[in-house]
């Protein structure tokens, strides 16, 4: 047993270092190659797996991306002024205290441009079809990132199209959706370019907002909070017979203890997520090895009902 365990740990290990020598793009490239084989996507699938979101955060830091940690399986960024003082050293410091966080990336002098349907993404892609530039898939949608033209652009639409920038951000790769499936990148490239002159052209004829120059706090909250649970799939397996239970809140075994705990409802979605997000699988207030209290505070104050 032991030297099994050796074994795998070694394993691992050994193919994380590989990563490291591999740039971002080089990655994406290899899975792209590899994606033709369904057993080969299988295995290169276990080995992205162990190439973690800190390697991730590392990787759009070298490229001078700006990542800053989100609640797990939601949009949502942790703390109140996600969008100030942005520092490299902030940005560490955040994703080594939640390694299971979601990433997003502070936008500006980048600009991410999106079609909220089928018709403007065919159109998107018409329009950049040519132009070497970093996007990636969403569960609905392509994102195209490009340097802004304007960075006091905060965000503008036009149809059903959306240039996010200023006081905004995205969730980046390798982030989970509330659904369950991951954000993937479809192509990267190592310089992001300029916003071509078709796009520039529909974002000046868009409904634009831009950032104020008065010294007075703005805030901004582009997020949501979905109707999906996703709690869900976790309380299907452990839920048992609520006949004896008050309205709105939920009884479940402790997967630690094995005892009947009795919890609200959000009580235990906002704890689900801030577990999550610390990296842990929940457990009860007795079996728990961290303290949630803050985050679940800061969740419930922070959500839009």
């Amino acid at each position: 047993m032991y030297v099994l365990d050796g074994l795998t740990t070694g394993f691992s290990r050994f193919f994380k270092a590989i990563l490291f020598f591999f740039d971002l793009s080089n990655l994406i490239s290899y899975f792209r190659l590899l994606s033709s084989s369904h057993f080969l996507k299988l295995v290169f699938s276990i080995v992205l797996f162990m190439f973690s979101s800190r390697d991730f955060v590392n990787a759009y830091l070298k490229h001078g991306l700006k990542p800053i940690p989100l609640y797990w399986g939601t949009k949502k960024p942790i703390g109140k002024q996600w969008n100030i003082g942005w520092s490299r050293k902030r940005c560490q410091e955040s994703f080594k205290k939640y390694p299971g966080a979601n990433i997003g990336v502070l936008l500006g002098d980048i600009m991410d441009v999106e079609g909220d349907s089928p018709e403007a993404n065919k159109l998107l892609n018409e329009v950049c079809s040519g132009i070497d530039h970093p996007k990636y898939k969403s569960l609905k949608s392509i994102h195209h990132l490009f340097r802004s033209p304007d960075p006091k652009i905060t965000i503008a639409h036009f149809k059903k199209i959306e240039f996010r920038g200023s006081n905004h951000q995205s969730v980046f790769p390798p982030s989970q959706h509330e659904s369950g499936k991951r954000y993937e990148w479809i192509e990267w490239c190592e310089e992001i370019p300029e916003m071509p002159k078709e796009l520039r052209d529909v974002l000046k004829i868009s409904k634009i907002k831009k950032k104020k120059s008065t010294k007075e706090k703005v805030k901004f909250n582009v997020n949501h909070v979905s109707k999906i649970i996703p709690t869900a799939q976790y309380l299907k397996n452990n839920l048992k017979f609520n006949y004896d239970v008050k309205p709105g809140h939920s009884k479940l075994w402790c997967p630690v203890c094995e005892n009947i705990q009795f919890l609200h409802s959000k009580r235990l979605h906002f704890e689900f997520i801030a577990f999550k997000t610390l990296g842990f699988d929940w457990s009860c207030s007795k079996c728990r090895d961290v303290d949630v209290r803050e985050l679940v505070r800061s969740l419930r104050k922070e959500t839009i009902v």
